[in-house]
């Protein structure tokens, strides 16, 4: 999959949602106190919670491109939006023999929503029993115990190698090895991360004047991206590099000191500058006038309603599972065979 940008744009105005006009939030506050983990909460059960909340909110933004009146065609579909695209990057999407494969939009976020559903809908990926519980107490020790059925004693386990380092002796540790998760949930997540990015920044590029713009709703995708933004850099889900097709309207957050003054973001950014010789932060840029953008509406007058975006509503995801119900995530089944298997990591 090609993780990086293909060709490039020239010399175009700056996009719209780049105005100082658009750089409104509609969460007041500090985020920190939303993407900072809690002493109490282990980590991996964080990282948890934060992907399928993100991914949550991610497909109401969806919901809003993907809507449509009874024969128009939506406003993100193949002839508006031929190619998943966000500025100068093209991303394409690995076929069932690894070769890169170019498709609309619409359809390789479809496919993203179906390929992060079934990992956060796979209880061995995302479990939902405790370790300790009484479905996974008997696998809890390894040489068995008293509640291990039919063992009157401990089951021997197979000779260890004299030679072999510490490390090696008392096993590998990864994040979430306590509570049951697996040794590539933490490398899944940030797979997980990269590609709801990439819908974020296709949503940016190709559709913040219409819908979110015109709907009012510039001030929902901000505060909800930029929440994304400090969880993923938090958390290491997210490296300053992955973030670069975004990297224009992060610049102006930072000229503009919108993110809380102890985020992790800074503290990357502030780093890779120095070792650059940068600045970090850009320029304010001249406001475009209004008649630059588009006056005319690119579907019916009875256009798709707003969900509320930011307060806390039913949507595919919840804590522990994704509702296959859902209409954004239809069909529920995951991808099978036949389409293409997954996201490729560049």
């Amino acid at each position: 999959m090609s993780d990086h940008g293909s060709g490039g744009s020239g010399s175009q105005a700056p996009p719209l949602f780049l105005h100082d006009k658009v750089q409104v939030f509609s969460v007041k506050g500090n985020y920190m106190t939303l993407t900072v983990k809690p002493k109490a909460v282990d980590l991996a059960e964080w990282i948890a919670h934060q992907v399928v909340e993100q991914f949550r909110v991610l497909t109401k933004f969806v919901d809003v491109v993907q809507g449509a009146d009874p024969g128009k065609p939506a406003m993100c579909n193949p002839i508006s939006c031929p190619s998943m695209s966000a500025g100068s990057h093209t991303y394409t999407w690995l076929d069932n023999s690894r070769q890169p494969t170019r498709l609309a939009a619409p359809r390789y976020i479809e496919l993203v929503e179906k390929w992060i559903a079934s990992k956060i809908m796979d209880p061995k990926l995302f479990p939902i029993e405790a370790v300790g519980s009484p479905a996974t107490a008997a696998a809890t020790y390894a040489s068995g115990g008293v509640n291990t059925p039919g063992a009157s004693s401990p089951i021997g386990l197979p000779a260890t190698s004299l030679h072999a380092s510490l490390s090696a002796l008392s096993g590998r540790d990864w994040i979430g090895k306590g509570n049951g998760f697996p040794e590539h949930f933490f490398s899944d997540c940030r797979n997980i991360y990269k590609q709801m990015l990439r819908v974020f920044a296709h949503l940016y590029w190709a559709h913040f004047e219409w819908p979110f713009y015109h709907y009012d709703l510039e001030a929902s995708l901000n505060s909800c991206f930029m929440l994304f933004v400090l969880v993923g850099t938090e958390l290491d889900l997210l490296t300053v590099r992955d973030l670069e097709p975004m990297q224009s309207l992060l610049d102006r957050w930072i000229a503009l000191d919108r993110f809380p003054s102890e985020c992790k973001y800074l503290a990357l950014v502030a780093a890779g500058a120095a070792a650059a010789g940068a600045p970090t932060a850009l320029p304010k840029l001249v406001v475009l006038p209004p008649a630059s953008m588009s006056t005319s509406t690119p579907m019916a007058s009875s256009m798709v309603p707003a969900p509320a975006l930011v307060s806390s509503v039913s949507g595919p995801a919840s804590a522990s599972s994704v509702s296959a119900s859902s209409a954004v995530l239809a069909p529920s089944a995951p991808p099978s065979s036949s389409s293409p298997p997954a996201p490729g990591m560049g």
